[in-house]
């Protein structure tokens, strides 16, 4: 009779745990689903694509050509969770270049400005920055990586005065000239509206 009372009692536990775990799985589904739905509902406006290089003295007189060469010189790096210090270890990596190697890897500033700066001034022979940043200290640059940016807004919105003004700032030969002007971005696709499929 105890027996019998523990099997009942123990199918019981196991029914009740399998119905939880059902209505978790639902849950998690239907999260999923709202999610999936929400991306469903999101335009790109198409920004402009930031290229990012080494900055190198004027005449790259250590005749640096790309990430391979960073281990042989002296290097000022971004702060760490910078968006090009993310892309330099994610490079870094992909070319199995240990960060170890490179001299001046913990060496650490906060802005782009800062990275050309010390490079001109001769404290480093090399820096991932923008090409804006070499510019302003008569530096060579070195293409490296492009950057996408673009701008997410719900579909709904798209027609609105507000963002169609925004989209035709975007395109307009001012903001072109000054993009220009500081060099170092693409926009071949700029202000284009692009709806994703997910």
């Amino acid at each position: 009779m105890v027996r019998c009372r523990k099997k009942a009692e123990a199918k019981e536990v196991e029914a009740k745990e399998a119905g939880a775990k059902k209505a978790e799985v639902k849950e998690v589904e239907a999260e999923d689903s709202r999610r999936g739905n929400g991306l469903k509902q999101i335009a790109l406006i198409k920004g402009v694509s930031r290229v990012q290089g080494l900055l190198v003295k004027k005449g790259n007189p250590k005749n640096i050509s790309g990430l391979k060469d960073l281990p042989y010189i002296s290097y000022i790096n971004r702060q760490r969770g910078s968006g090009t210090r993310i892309l330099l270890d994610y490079l870094l990596k992909k070319a199995d270049i240990p960060n170890s190697k490179i001299a001046g890897y913990d060496r650490e500033v906060t802005t782009h400005m800062a990275v050309a700066a010390l490079i001109s001034s001769d404290s480093a022979d090399a820096g991932l920055g923008i090409m804006a940043a070499a510019r302003a200290f008569d530096l060579d640059f070195i293409p490296i990586a492009a950057e996408e940016y673009d701008f997410a807004i719900p579909k709904k919105y798209v027609e609105l005065p507000l963002v169609q003004a925004f989209i035709q700032t975007l395109k307009s030969k001012e903001f072109l000239d000054e993009l220009e002007e500081l060099g170092g971005y693409r926009y071949e696709h700029i202000g284009e509206v692009v709806w994703p499929t997910f």
